[in-house]
Formats: structure tokens, C-alpha cells, sequence
């Protein structure tokens, strides 16, 4: 099991040749692009067999079939490859995490130089570009 991906966990099944991965049910973020793009990469690799990426039977689950190879230890190979697929998005994928979370308390909690007490900003007569008191149509609205 592997559990480094902020968004979701990998399992590889060695008895049924399979590599499972779950999604993280702590984040607010859709794991999928981040799991369709990790068995891209495997596929593109030639670790799984394309045809096999499919949903799991756990909710937000997805899994895909390995082929064994005789000559190399494929257990060995799929977290060789599984590395250095992690060491570029998992970095990638927490500076984006962090950027919303920095975003969401930007918002919720402004700084004292980017906020206005109650008050402090003075009421205008008239706001805004359109007239309240226009009539566009002219007598239509008189009779």
C-alpha cells in the first residue's frame, strides 16, 4: 500500500494481479483526474494493460490488471515506476491544495490592509452605471 498521494491511496494485489487506487475521503477535492492521470502513466509505461483501467467496487475507486513477466520482478517495477510518478505530482498536487486553501482563507479571513470595518466605506446617493428612476420605453409605463 501506498499511501504518499495527498489525494488518493494505491494497493497493489500481487495474488490477482491487480493495482487498486482509493480515494482519500478527507479531501474536497475530485481525485479523479489525479487517478485517470497516474493509470495514464502507468499505461504509458506498459505496466498495466490499457483495456483493463476500470471502476472498482468501492465508491471512487479505480483499478487496472498488470501483466507478469517471468524475467522481471514486476512487484519491483510497478513501484519503481509508481515513484517516479509521485515524486513530480505529488508536489504539484499540494501546492495546488495549498494555494486553495490559502485562496479559501484569503477570503474568510482577510488580513486588516484588505478589509473594511462596518462603516468605514461611506454610502453614495447613486450606485451603480443604470438610473433606477429610467424609463426605457418611454409612455408605454406613463398610462
Amino acid at each position: 500500500m501506498i499511501f504518499d498521494h495527498p489525494l488518493f491511496d494505491v494497493v497493489i494485489q500481487p495474488k490477482t494481479n491487480k493495482i487498486v487506487t482509493f480515494s482519500k475521503r478527507t479531501v474536497s477535492t475530485d481525485p479523479y483526474p489525479s487517478q485517470d492521470k497516474f493509470f495514464d502513466y502507468l499505461m504509458r509505461k506498459g505496466m498495466i494493460n490499457g483495456d483493463s483501467i476500470q471502476g472498482g467496487n468501492v465508491y471512487g475507486s479505480l483499478e487496472a490488471t498488470y501483466p507478469v513477466n517471468d524475467e522481471v520482478d514486476t512487484v519491483e517495477a510497478l513501484l519503481l515506476v509508481i515513484y517516479y510518478f509521485m515524486k513530480d505530482e505529488v508536489a504539484d498536487v499540494k501546492a495546488a491544495l495549498m494555494y486553495a486553501d490559502e485562496l479559501e482563507d484569503n477570503y474568510t479571513d482577510p488580513d486588516d490592509e484588505e478589509s473594511t470595518e462596518l462603516g468605514e466605506v461611506p454610502h453614495k446617493e447613486k450606485k451603480g452605471s443604470i438610473d433606477p428612476g429610467y424609463k426605457p420605453y418611454g409612455l408605454i409605463y406613463r398610462l
